[in-house]
């Protein structure tokens, strides 16, 4: 230092030095006691001593003094804004230079963090002098946490949303605060709960995140804007577990997007992997949500894209990938798929294991590996002999009943051995380790809890059907009702469980209260189901809830309310197809935009970016807005809602609507009347197995009835048992209905389940027949019928053709030339597509034209209905792109192929098949078969029909009823050529 400046600087000190000694006098000499004089004093001598500091770096002593000056004068500065804003300041940013130094003495914080804040607390808001004070004030406190290891979080946040509150809009220090509040918003969340603090760090982060969106090259701080933020989205999705909320799903896929962002941005493999790691897991809850696989897909790829650039996640392999991989085995149909392959030779590292021991490594939990070798070997004693010393080692485990995550081992391996080696003590150790594992668990954890609690029901629930037990039924109960009240709790999960609640109760005879266990599972049931339309995923989340709407159905029959069980059948069947019609008649323009775009929205991932599911969930999350903005307008409270008896009654004006219930809890048929009581006729011999039986013994014989079909002796010989099938349908259901019905001249067929696979139309006994009685048409729901009876456009469109006597790779169907020979005959004028047509051509067809008849080859998927699909020159068009079509002058269908009426399977229920979804498309009627049938009674069939229907397509069911009746006469003992055709519609 020159030695001008050196002199400057010791005149300066003594200076100070000077008014230090004086004002030190002075404080001492003072006679009487004014606090607000001598803070006065004591501020002045604390600025002596900040500015000796700075002149004196080497000086320790003088920032002490000034700190505890400031600490006594502070709280005596009432009435001085100025001296009290410039003490909190200078007191805040030389303490926080000291800290980051490590000069400062942490001791004295908690006396200056007091006085700072009752001096900013008194003054005035929104002054000059309480905006100075934000930025150092909190800039102190962000110190005093991040270096000098205090516990503050309340301080940190209330001071960085001051800051946020008084920060100039086009000031760069806006977004530091708003990340900061974020931060400290998101650690008060961890440690104290609240979920108002991370609603506080969420708009924070999201703030933070937009105001760095102008700055591209900021990469980092936008990296870290996204974490918090996904970290925050994700913790407040499991807050908030126990909620009904659309936030919900918004957070999830929120929280997804960001760790996505995080995953491709990340400039450290630590960050990567800890973002890597939470983007599967969300996955994978979205998946229980959704059940869609392109979620589990995703969560794969990002495993496979880390095992060739990221060699530290590749070694740790998260347990979502590994969950992820086994799901797709399981969804995909087969025992292992090959990236599971994959994964599972980088497990074993070249050492050998067996089935148990590779399932277990892959983080499978014991039931789960019991439940799939279950269908190889029953009782499993390899896997018992492994699981009970799983089981002995566990019990061995010091702190046991402290220790969560080993009841949970326990009760898991217990599972499993129930699974394996099922016994009356293993089920008493199964429900005693569920019970002491689901008291263990803190009621905070409610997603843990309930899953258990549901387990637990279940285990009670089984015991007490294997014991017979009232007791172990009324103990199910409550867990059971809790872990389906849930609403963060996998749906599917929680349906099961309000399904076994009605169960339990059904055995005890409570028929009110289990109706209404069933009745809240069936309106569950539309949370499974996409706005979208189908995927295979979809249909096997169905396979569980198999008969749940019958027992729902079956259970308010048993409560004396009919009504009801006919609107639950409404309410739980067909939804699918029922929202493809919401989406196409009375939408507005914005829904049918969104349903357009759901309908038809692109499958490809871009790494980093939105997936399709991400796409989809927007779209919907827009349709519930959109509909909820509709409702709330006057007289459009009950928009798109389930309908209501009153609802239903106008389709029956036509004819009595019979819908028949077949379940364990009793069987009924409920008959709908254009006015009156719903009634209910007790169908006291059709039960399942019943049903099933005839089933069996109807479609084991249909593939042999017409081997010989110039021999009509041999034939009815063949088919007799086809006859018997139709006497037990005439018995059991047939008759009791139609005499309760009484004198109509049309009835529309309802069926659920595997009855739906039977001709209804076709019951007879000897001189007794349903079509003796009446006319026969079908429905796949209330809803769908009515549907399609809205008035014909005032411009008929064309009739069209199309024949195919010899698609690529099909057997050749001669019998169809016959067909478009006698359709031409009787319509000369009709359209034909000829060979060169591909499906979109038709596609294009069925969306102008008011009839049609197709002839050609057919196929049914029992395990996905939605692809069945008649199969034209060039490929095929499936159900689930004729849904997709809306046409608009449809208004009669013929489709000679084999089974396009025929709902089977597990699915029944959705009714979806290709009949189902011409009158989805917008066909008033359809003509179609429940089986395949010989190219000689399609073309006579045809020329039955065609030659009484005459040119009103309303005349339909009645010249396929007079149809059924000439084959009838004709061949009065072989029911294949006469029964299979149906009307579906009208």
């Amino acid at each position: 230092m020159p030695d001008g400046e050196s002199r400057t600087a010791a005149q300066q000190l003594r200076a100070i030095d000077d008014g230090i000694a004086r004002r030190v006098e002075t404080l001492r000499a003072a006679t009487d006691y004014d606090p607000g004089r001598i803070a006065l004093e004591e501020f002045g001598l604390a600025c002596d001593y900040w500015r000796r500091s700075q002149l004196a770096p080497d000086d320790r002593r003088s920032p002490a003094a000034a700190v505890r000056l400031a600490v006594m004068a502070i709280p005596h500065l009432h009435g001085h804004p100025w001296p009290t804003t410039e003490l909190v300041i200078t007191a805040a940013r030389r303490f926080t230079e000291m800290l980051l130094r490590r000069d400062g003495d942490p001791g004295a914080l908690p006396q200056l963090i007091k006085a700072c804040r009752d001096a900013v607390d008194r003054l005035a808001t929104g002054t000059p002098e309480h905006t100075q004070c934000a930025r150092p004030y909190a800039e102190f406190l962000f110190v005093c946490t991040e270096y000098a290891g205090l516990d503050l979080l309340d301080e940190p946040v209330a001071a960085w949303a001051w800051c946020v509150r008084v920060t100039a809009p086009g000031d760069p220090f806006l977004r530091t605060a708003h990340f900061t509040l974020a931060r400290y918003a998101f650690r008060r969340f961890q440690r104290h709960g609240g979920v108002d603090h991370l609603d506080r760090a969420i708009e924070a982060a999201r703030m933070s995140r937009r105001l760095g969106a102008a700055h591209r090259d900021d990469v980092a701080n936008g990296i870290g804007d996204l974490f918090l933020l996904g970290r925050a989205l994700r913790l407040r999705f499991d807050a908030e577990q126990n909620r009904d909320s659309r936030r919900r799903d918004e957070d999830l896929d929120e929280a997804i997007d960001a760790f996505r962002v995080v995953v491709a941005g990340a400039l450290e493999d630590e960050d990567r992997e800890a973002a890597t790691i939470d983007l599967c897991e969300l996955l994978l809850r979205r998946f229980d949500q959704s059940g869609n696989s392109a979620d589990i897909d995703e969560v794969i790829e990002q495993y496979e894209r880390s095992r060739s650039g990221r060699p530290m996640l590749h070694r740790s392999v998260p347990d979502a990938v590994m969950r992820a991989m086994r799901l797709k085995s399981k969804h995909s149909g087969d025992a292992v798929d090959s990236s599971l392959a994959a994964l599972a030779s980088f497990l074993r590292s070249g050492g050998t294991m067996n089935p148990i021991q590779t399932l277990r490594r892959f983080g499978e939990p014991y039931s789960v590996v019991a439940a799939e070798r279950r269908a190889h070997t029953h009782p499993d004693h390899e896997l018992a002999a492994e699981v009970e010393a799983e089981i002995a080692r566990l019990r061995a485990e010091p702190g046991l009943s402290e220790r969560i995550d080993l009841l949970d081992d326990l009760a898991d391996a217990l599972q499993a051995r129930m699974i394996a080696v099922p016994s009356d003590d293993a089920s008493d150790e199964l429900v005693a380790g569920l019970e002491q594992l689901v008291w263990a668990i803190p009621a905070a954890d409610v997603i843990h809890r309930a899953t258990h609690a549901c387990s637990l029901g279940l285990a009670l629930h089984q015991r007490g059907l294997r014991t017979g037990s009232a007791d172990d039924q009324r103990s199910a109960l409550p867990h059971l009702v809790y872990g389906a009240t849930v609403a963060g709790l996998e749906t599917q999960l929680r349906i099961q469980a309000a399904e076994l609640a009605g169960d339990a109760t059904a055995r005890l005879e409570d028929w009110v209260t289990a109706a209404e266990h069933f009745r809240y599972a069936v309106g569950l049931l539309p949370r499974l189901v996409p706005r979208q339309l189908p995927t295979p995923d979809y249909f096997q989340r169905l396979i569980p809830m198999l008969g749940l709407v019958s027992k729902a159905a079956a259970a308010t029959v048993r409560a004396g309310d009919p009504a009801a069980a006919l609107v639950l059948l409404e309410q739980g069947r067909g939804i699918l197809i029922g929202r493809v019609v919401d989406a196409r008649d009375g939408l507005t323009d914005e829904l049918r935009r969104i349903a357009g775009e759901l309908a038809h929205t692109p499958d490809p991932h871009r790494p980093g970016g939105p997936s399709a599911v991400d796409r989809r969930r927007a779209l919907e999350r827009a349709w519930d807005e959109e509909v909820a903005r509709i409702r709330a307008m006057d007289g459009f409270g009950d928009y798109l809602m389930a309908p209501s008896i009153d609802d239903l009654r106008p389709a029956a004006a036509a004819g009595p609507i019979i819908s028949i219930v077949v379940s364990g809890l009793g069987s009924t048929a409920l008959i709908l009347r254009a006015s009156g009581p719903v009634e209910s006729v007790p169908l006291l011999r059709l039960t399942p197995e019943s049903l099933q039986e005839q089933v069996e013994t109807f479609f084991g014989v249909l593939p042999f009835a017409e081997l010989s079909a110039h021999d009509i002796a041999l034939s009815a010989a063949a088919q007799e048992p086809l006859s018997d099938v139709l006497a037990w349908l005439w018995d059991v259901v047939a008759s009791p209905v139609l005499d309760r019905v009484g004198p109509v001249e049309r009835v529309w067929w309802i069926a659920t389940g595997q009855l739906a696979m039977l001709p209804l139309h076709a019951a007879a006994r000897d001189a007794h027949s349903v079509l003796d009685r009446v006319v026969s048409s079908y429905a796949p729901t209330i809803k769908l019928l009515a549907a399609g009876r809205r008035p014909a456009p005032r411009e008929p469109g064309p009739s069209v053709l199309v024949a195919v006597p010899d698609a690529p790779d099909r057997p050749p169907l001669p019998g169809t030339v016959s067909e478009a020979t006698e359709v031409m005959r009787r319509f000369p004028g009709t359209r034909t597509l000829g060979p060169a047509s591909r499906p979109q051509d038709l596609l294009a067809v069925i969306g102008e034209c008011g009839w049609l008849h197709v002839a050609c080859h057919a196929t049914t998927r029992a395990e996905y209905p939605a692809a069945s699909a008649l199969h034209v020159h060039g490929g095929s068009i499936t159900a689930s792109e004729v849904m997709a079509v809306g046409a608009r002058a449809g208004r009669l269908a013929y489709l000679s192929a084999c089974e396009t009426a025929l709902s089977e399977g597990y699915f029944a229920d959705e009714v979806i098949h290709l009949g189902s979804a011409f009158q989805v498309a917008g066909f008033r009627h359809v003509i179609g078969t429940l089986w395949r049938v010989t190219d000689g009674t399609a073309a006579e069939t045809t020329r039955l029909f065609y030659g009484m229907v005459g040119t009103d397509e309303d005349r339909a069911p009645f010249a396929l009823h007079h149809a059924a009746q000439q084959l009838r006469q004709r061949y009065p003992q072989l029911p294949a050529r006469w029964a299979p055709y149906v009307h579906v519609g009208g």
